[in-house]
Formats: C-alpha cells, sequence, structure tokens
C-alpha cells in the first residue's frame, strides 16, 4: 500500500549518482551535473523532465520562457530519454576544428579550415547530409562484408598455420627414426656423427618453426585487428552514431587494404623447407672414410603441401595481369611495294621465362 508523499521506490532506470535516493523520473538538466533531483514539472518543448529549480529557471530564461511546461500533476509519468547526439572528431591538423566534411575528389574526411585551405575547388559535403542513409549504403555493407571474408581468411589460414606445424613436426619424426634405425646397422663408433646430424635436423627444424610460429603472431595480430575493428563498426551502427559511423568507415577502409596487402605477403610460397634423410650408402662398407652418418636433404614447399588445404570463404583474386614487352617491330613492307596494309587480325605472343 502506498503512502501519500513518499517516493515510489524506482525498479528501473536506476543509476545512482551519489544521491541517498533514486526516482523513477528525475531532472534531465542536473542528470546531466551528475546529480539526480526527482522530477517535479516537465517541459513539452524540450522533452525533458525538470526539477523545481529548473522548471522554475525555465520560466525565467529568455530562450526558454516561451516553452510549454507541465506541472507534476500533469507531467507525463514515462521517464525521459536523452538524446545522444553523435560526436565529431578533432581534425589532427587543426584541434579546434572538427571534422564535419567529405571531399569526394581525396576520398577523406576534412575540417572546414582544411576546405578553406585546400578543397576549395573539390566537391565537398556535409557529413550529416551524407550519413543520413548510410545505414542503407552498398559501400557500408561491402566494406562489412569484405571485412568479415578477410577476417575469416585470416582465420583459415591460422588452422593452415597449425596443420603446417604438425605436419613439418611429423616430417622431423620421421627423418628421426630414419636416423635410429640406420644407427642401429652400424656400431658405436658413429656416436659423434649420430650427435652431429641431430643438431643440423633440429636446427632446420627451429627454423621452420619459428617462421612459422612468426607468421602465426603476424596473422592472430591482423585478425585481432579486424575484429576490433568490425567490433567497432557493429557497435556504431548499432548505437546509430551515423556520423562517427562514416568517419570510421573511411578509415577502416583504407587500413583493410593495408591488411589485404600484408595477406598476399603471408601467403607467398616458397617459404618453408621440408626435410628428409639420406643414408650414406657408402658407409657400410667404408665407415672410417666418412665424416659423416648421413646428409640431410632440404627442399623448398609451398605452405599446405603436407596437410589438406581448406579452402577459404573468400580471398583475393590472384593478380592475373600479363606484362607485355615489345621485342621488335616488324616489317609491314611487301615485295610489291604496295604501302597499302590488308592486316585483318593480331595474335600475341607470350614468351615465359
Amino acid at each position: 500500500m502506498e503512502v501519500p508523499g513518499k517516493q515510489k521506490p524506482k525498479q528501473t532506470f536506476s543509476v545512482s549518482r551519489g544521491s541517498a535516493e533514486d526516482f523513477l523520473l528525475f531532472c534531465i538538466p542536473c542528470d546531466r551535473d551528475g546529480v539526480r533531483v526527482p522530477a517535479k514539472g516537465y517541459c513539452s518543448t524540450c522533452k525533458e523532465h525538470l526539477c523545481d529549480t529548473c522548471y522554475k529557471h525555465h520560466k525565467k530564461q529568455t530562450p526558454s520562457r516561451h516553452h510549454i511546461l507541465l506541472d507534476q500533476d500533469s507531467m507525463p509519468t514515462t521517464p525521459s530519454v536523452p538524446i545522444v547526439k553523435d560526436e565529431f572528431d578533432s581534425c589532427d591538423d587543426h584541434e579546434d576544428e572538427k571534422l564535419k566534411f567529405y571531399c569526394k575528389d581525396h576520398d577523406i574526411v576534412v575540417c572546414s579550415v582544411c576546405v578553406t585551405l585546400n578543397h576549395r575547388l573539390c566537391s565537398v559535403e556535409y557529413i550529416p547530409k551524407l550519413s543520413k542513409h548510410i545505414l542503407d549504403s552498398e559501400e557500408l555493407n561491402e566494406i562489412m562484408a569484405e571485412m568479415k571474408a578477410l577476417e575469416d581468411n585470416y582465420k583459415s589460414q591460422i588452422k593452415r598455420v597449425k596443420d603446417e606445424m604438425k605436419a613439418i613436426s611429423k616430417k622431423h619424426d620421421d627423418v628421426t627414426k630414419a636416423i635410429h634405425q640406420f644407427r642401429k646397422e652400424i656400431n658405436t663408433r658413429l656416436d659423434k656423427m649420430e650427435k652431429h646430424v641431430f643438431k643440423e635436423a633440429d636446427n632446420i627444424l627451429l627454423k621452420q618453426q619459428t617462421k612459422l610460429n612468426d607468421l602465426s603472431t603476424g596473422v592472430q595480430e591482423i585478425t585481432d585487428k579486424l575484429t576490433e575493428k568490425r567490433n567497432q563498426l557493429d557497435n556504431l551502427i548499432q548505437r546509430k552514431c551515423l556520423d562517427k559511423l562514416f568517419v570510421e568507415m573511411k578509415e577502416t577502409k583504407k587500413r583493410v587494404e593495408e591488411m589485404r596487402m600484408k595477406q598476399k605477403q603471408y601467403c607467398r610460397v616458397d617459404v618453408f623447407q621440408t626435410v628428409s634423410f639420406v643414408k650414406n650408402s657408402d658407409i657400410v662398407d667404408m665407415l672410417d672414410r666418412h665424416k659423416q652418418l648421413g646428409e640431410l636433404i632440404t627442399k623448398k614447399a609451398s605452405m599446405g603441401e603436407n596437410v589438406p588445404v581448406m579452402k577459404p570463404t573468400s580471398t583475393p583474386s590472384e593478380d592475373k595481369t600479363l606484362n607485355l614487352e615489345a621485342v621488335e617491330d616488324i616489317d609491314m613492307n611487301s615485295s610489291s611495294g604496295i604501302t597499302k596494309c590488308d592486316i585483318t587480325g593480331i595474335e600475341i605472343i607470350i614468351r615465359t621465362k
């Protein structure tokens, strides 16, 4: 049973800011200053609840004295929701200016000073005008899809690296078994040479593992950055911070291109080597004449040669551009001296290196 004059305890929207009691209906202007005060009125123009003090000042101040005010008995009984305004980032070159404009010619966001100094002849538009339809824009959908595909590719590559590391370890185990088997066929005088060949094998393995670990670390770092950027864009989309989303989208677009180039570097072939053990056949008959137990043969192999390769969800298309080079001029003059040329076709001769 409710007691007259007693505030109804707050059940939702409870955010304590130092006061002894939270209220369902509180003063929005005071709440912005970090103080939670019960509402005693409401401004229909500002769409905000007001405490007794703010209510009185609201009627006196010139900007708000003509606003439509409702007293405590007439005010809405649902909490006011403050409007969150999208904030612009500051310009790196002009700290007091905000990045509110977009230059189509240079595909960058700029401030008003940048426009005046460097983009007077460019096609410049106001970002709040452009960002109204950004949530439905094809560009945003494409960059989000591209980031997701790129992130999936990096995750797939991480799996390939792990599989490759297992394959290299297995290959090393096979080499070790071969060395031990051959070692059983000879006498104890080969201990020194055995240690030498094991050391050489371990050094090769260590180099391959170091390369793969470095690759795994690099790919993981880029994957984390992609996840972070995609989460930032998702967050801005959910919050509908359109201007901030536009700016982040443009910045992220450039970062994605950089990450795509790094991915091409990570996909290089002929980086890793496989190793196998070849027994020295002469050592069986002429043991004293040899210094080593055998030799380790290495060959270059592309990553994934030893394990099944999973096709990525989406990968950048391979560069199939042909570089054409003119070898020499072709004399088109006929023996009869006729100057008119009746060539009806042409063929390109491609010389591979």
